[in-house]
C-alpha cells in the first residue's frame, strides 16, 4: 500500500513511518521541513504540507494522488512559535479530512489523546475534540486512536521530562501530580496503525490505546530511575505550588517557541483523564499491549540514555542563566564604562584591556536576547561564539603588543606583582572567553536533542 503519514518526522510519527516500511509498504511523509525528515528517514518520499497553510480541500488534492490509506500524526500541545492549536486539529486536519472524502483514499487512521473532549478544559482538549468530530462526521472508513502515555527508545515531551526526573544526579524527583497512567509502547501504537491501514480491518472506531499497568508520576520516576542504573536517591517531593510556577514559566517558554512538557495544558490534562481503557483495542486488534517493564527489558539503558536523562533539566536552566549574564553584563558595560579611556598612559596596558570588555561586553545584549527565542537560538549562539573567538584574539594581541618590559615606561621601578598581574589578567580574559565558547557549544549540541 502507499500511505501518506502526516507529521512524519515526530516521536510517534516517525515510529509509525518505521512500522509501515517494515511491512513493506509505501510511505509518503507529509512535514514542513522536508530535509530534516529525508535526513533521519531515508527510505521515506517527503512531501512538504504544513497544516497552517493547508485549509481547505483542494491544498491537499496533489498530496492524495495514488494514495491508499492517510495516517494523521499532527498535533501540538500549546499556541506558541509555529505552533496553532486551531490549525493542527481542526482547520488543517479537517481539510484533509474533507480532501479525502472528495478524492480519496477512504482509508483515514488519526492519532488523536486520551482526554481530547471539550470538558478537558484546556484549549488542547477542545481542538483536538473538534477535529476528531470532523473525522466522525465524514464520508470516511476512519479509526480515531487515542494513546496514553507513549513510552519508546527515544522520548519526547512527557517521556523525556520523567526521564529528566529521573536521571537527577543524587535525588529522585517527584510531584503530588493529579492523574494517573496507563503508558503504552510506541511498538504497540505503530503495530495497531498498521492493523487499521488494511483495507479490510473494521473502521468507525474510536479506541483509547493503553498499556496494562496503571502507575502515577512517582511510578514512572522510580521505574525510569532503576532503568538508568541510578541508585534510588533522596527521595524530594516538589511542592505543588511550584509545579504551578514551573508550568506557568512552561507556558512562558511555549510563547517564545520552545515546546515544553511541563505546562498548565499539561496538568489539566492529567487532571482530567490520562489513563484510558486497555481492552477494547486489544480486543479488536489481537495485540497483546507490552508492560513498560517488559518494553524496558528489552531496552536496557545506554550511557546515552544516562547522558540525555542528566542534562535534560540542566538545558532550560543554562539557557535562562546564560541569557541573564549575557543582558545584564552587557547593560551593566554599556552604561558604566563611558569613563574607561580616562586612564593615564601609563597605565596603557590596563586601559587595553579595559578597552577589550568595552567592545566586546556590550556586544553580549543581542545574543542574551536572541538566546531565549528558540527559532533564533542558534543565531544567538553562533554570534556569541563569533564574539568572544574576537575577545581571545584581542586578549592574545594584549598579551603581546604590552609586555611588562614596555607597559609601564614611566614607573621608575615596575613591582614584579604588576608583571605577575599582566600575565594573569590576559590569561583570564582568554580563559573566560574559552569557557563562554564552551557552553554555547554544549547548547549547540543540546539544541540538536530537543
Amino acid at each position: 500500500m502507499r500511505i501518506l503519514v502526516t507529521g512524519a518526522n515526530g516521536f510517534v510519527g516517525a515510529e509509525i513511518v518505521r512500522h509501515l516500511i517494515a511491512e513493506g509498504h509505501e510511505v509518503v511523509g507529509a512535514v514542513r521541513n522536508v530535509e530534516d525528515l529525508q535526513r533521519r528517514l531515508p527510505g521515506v518520499q517527503p512531501v512538504r504540507a504544513d497544516f497552517a497553510e493547508m485549509r481547505e480541500a483542494d491544498d491537499w488534492q496533489p498530496l492524495l494522488d495514488g494514495v491508499d490509506a492517510v495516517v494523521n500524526c499532527v498535533g501540538v500541545l500549546e499556541e506558541g512559535g509555529r505552533d496553532s492549536l486551531n490549525a493542527a486539529h481542526v482547520d488543517g486536519a479537517g481539510a484533509l479530512f474533507a480532501a479525502c472524502a472528495a478524492y480519496g483514499p477512504r482509508r483515514v487512521v488519526h492519532i488523536s489523546a486520551i482526554g481530547a473532549e471539550n470538558d478537558a478544559g484546556t484549549g488542547y482538549g477542545r481542538s483536538k475534540a473538534e477535529g476528531d468530530e470532523k473525522l466522525m462526521a465524514a464520508d470516511l472508513d476512519w479509526v480515531i486512536l487515542r494513546p496514553s502515555l507513549v513510552i519508546g527508545r527515544n522520548v519526547y515531551g512527557g517521556t523525556a521530562l520523567m526521564r529528566g526526573l529521573a536521571g537527577f544526579p543524587g535525588i529522585a524527583l517527584s510531584a503530588n501530580m493529579p492523574g494517573e497512567f496507563r503508558p503504552v509502547t510506541i511498538d504497540d501504537v505503530a503495530a495497531c496503525v498498521a492493523r487499521f491501514v488494511a483495507p479490510e480491518a473494521p473502521s468507525r472506531l474510536a479506541l483509547d490505546i493503553a498499556g496494562p499497568d496503571t502507575m502515577t508520576l512517582g511510578d514512572l520516576v522510580k521505574t525510569y530511575r532503576n532503568w538508568l542504573g541510578l541508585r534510588p536517591g533522596l527521595r524530594l517531593p516538589v511542592p505543588g505550588g511550584l509545579v504551578t510556577v514551573l508550568a506557568a514559566l512552561g507556558d512562558v517558554a511555549h510563547f517564545l517557541g520552545w515546546r515544553t512538557a511541563l505546562c498548565t495544558t499539561a496538568l489539566k490534562q492529567m487532571a482530567h483523564n490520562v489513563g484510558g481503557d486497555p481492552e477494547r483495542w486489544q480486543q479488536k486488534t489481537g495485540i497483546a499491549a507490552e508492560s513498560l517493564d517488559a518494553f524496558l527489558t528489552r531496552n536496557p539503558a545506554t550511557v546515552q540514555d544516562r547522558w540525555h536523562a542528566g542534562l535534560y533539566l540542566l538545558k532550560p536552566v543554562v539557557i535562562v542563566a546564560v541569557s541573564a549574564f549575557l543582558l545584564f553584563a552587557g547593560l551593566a558595560y554599556i552604561f558604566t564604562t563611558l569613563g574607561f579611556y580616562r586612564f593615564t598612559p601609563i597605565y596603557d596596558y590596563v586601559t587595553f584591556q579595559i578597552g577589550i570588555l568595552y567592545l566586546v561586553t556590550p556586544a553580549f545584549v543581542l545574543p542574551g536576547f536572541l538566546l531565549l527565542l528558540q527559532r533564533w537560538h542558534r543565531l544567538a549562539l553562533l554570534l556569541l561564539i563569533g564574539i568572544q573567538c574576537v575577545a581571545v584574539i584581542l586578549g592574545l594581541v594584549s598579551a603581546v603588543l604590552f609586555r611588562s618590559d614596555s607597559a609601564y615606561d614611566e614607573i621608575e621601578e615596575v613591582p614584579i606583582e604588576f608583571s605577575i598581574a599582566d600575565g594573569l589578567s590576559a590569561l583570564s580574559q582568554i580563559g573566560f572567553s574559552l569557557g563562554v565558547i564552551s557552553v554555547a557549544l554544549l547548547l549547540l549540541v543540546l539544541d540538536r536533542s530537543r
